[in-house]
């Protein structure tokens, strides 16, 4: 049997969602962040902190999408391979064993950890890791445009919206991320 992140608690209600393509509230902004070789946004009201790049722990066992965990204030956070969970290949770690999990190489220095937390629902939360932030991005009063035909299925899955001005950003849905089964654990 398996199951995803957080999920030992009844599934949150759909209906409690935002809308995915309707207009969005005045002021709403997302945080841009590179990863691999695309641009997504993270809602600000996901967002509880971005963190630097730091140790993280291999966590035996784990599911492809989980990179490791950290600490964060004396809580455990699992950090989420974003790349993995998007079809991208995943960073380099200096010991290769451990995909990643003991020290992932960021010769730019300008990774980070987004630390998103569900808006509604179960609330859960975890460090999702990024290659770069990319500043603030307004979401369009109008509304966000539908994700495109050509991405993957399973990154369609993830993504709410498209903010279309240049450059493009899809705006990824933190519940589905958690949700994917690149984050399934075997029980």
């Amino acid at each position: 049997m398996s199951g995803s992140m957080g999920d030992s608690r009844a599934s949150p209600d759909k209906s409690a969602e935002p809308a995915a393509l309707g207009p969005v509230a005045e002021q709403a902004r997302c945080i841009a962040a590179r990863i691999g070789d695309g641009l997504y946004g993270f809602r600000v009201d996901e967002v509880q902190e971005v963190i630097a790049m730091r140790h993280l722990s291999r966590a035996f066992h784990a599911p492809a999408g989980l990179l490791g965990v950290t600490t964060l204030r004396g809580d455990v956070l699992a950090v989420i391979d974003s790349r993995a969970l998007l079809g991208e290949a995943s960073p380099k770690a200096d010991a290769a064993p451990n995909r990643g999990a003991s020290a992932i190489s960021d010769a730019t220095g300008a990774a980070r950890i987004v630390v998103v937390r569900e808006a509604a629902g179960l609330r859960r939360r975890a460090g999702v890791l990024v290659d770069e932030l990319c500043g603030l991005r307004e979401l369009p009063e109008a509304g966000l445009s539908p994700p495109p035909s050509t991405l993957p299925e399973a990154v369609r899955d993830l993504v709410t919206g498209v903010i279309a001005a240049a450059p493009a950003c899809a705006v990824l849905s933190v519940a589905d991320m958690l949700d994917s089964p690149l984050l399934a654990f075997d029980r």
